[in-house]
């Protein structure tokens, strides 16, 4: 969802389509805001699978800047059969059980233990943009990832929200809270921002209990 649909939304319920109130500057800036709100209230609004090329003859791999590793799945290089990933294994265990351990270099991890496929990857939550793999990657190899996604900064009205598009709602709710909280004198934009933080808390609390009623269940037979 880009954020001139959130603008657009915003201004209508502000009444408030010109940008006169509020200018479009304002508007993004706390867009940007809701999205981390968003964010550090419900994890699953950035959580995405991708696709990751791994960085040929070294066992320490690195994502995005800001984004936060959940898992390294399967291969999905030909061949290979797409092969489960086994992990996170403990970083320490890992570097004493393979002969050479991982030294953070190029080349030398594991005693030149390489292979075309990943087997088992290590985490140390200490370093959330960088995860080990085992063996070292002969070549570019492709693996799926599941990540927190870090909320891009929106400068414009064409940029891409990285929050889900179910939670448009709340983001909206947000940014019309803080538009209404810029002018506290008014008595009635403090009854109108405390209406959409009430909504926003609503949305996001909703939102979460129809997650958890139609997530699959375990089923015993």
């Amino acid at each position: 969802m880009l954020a001139s649909a959130i603008l657009s939304r915003v201004g209508y319920l502000l009444n408030d389509t010109a940008n006169v109130t509020y200018t479009e500057a304002e508007l993004l800036l706390w867009i940007s805001d809701g999205q981390t709100a968003i964010a550090n209230d419900r994890p699953d609004s950035v959580q995405y699978v991708q696709t990751k090329t791994l960085t040929a003859g070294s066992g320490k791999q690195t994502l995005t800047a800001g984004d936060r590793l959940i898992a390294v799945t399967r291969n999905l290089a030909s061949g290979v059969g797409q092969r489960h990933i086994r992990g996170p294994v403990d970083k320490e265990t890992l570097d004493a059980f393979y002969v050479g351990g991982f030294d953070d270099g190029e080349g030398a991890e594991y005693g030149g233990q390489e292979g075309s496929s990943i087997w088992e990857y290590a985490y140390n939550p200490a370093y959330p943009e960088t995860f080990w793999v085992y063996p070292v990657p002969t070549s570019p190899i492709d693996v799926e990832l599941e990540l927190y996604k870090t909320p891009v900064q929106i400068t414009g009205s064409g940029d891409t929200l990285t929050i889900k598009d179910k939670f448009s709602n709340s983001l909206v709710d947000y940014v019309c809270y803080r538009a209404l909280t810029k002018d506290l004198d008014n008595p009635q934009n403090i009854s109108k921002a405390g209406v959409h933080l009430s909504n926003y808390n609503q949305s996001i609390g909703k939102q979460l209990q129809a997650d958890i009623q139609f997530s699959p269940q375990v089923v015993d037979k």
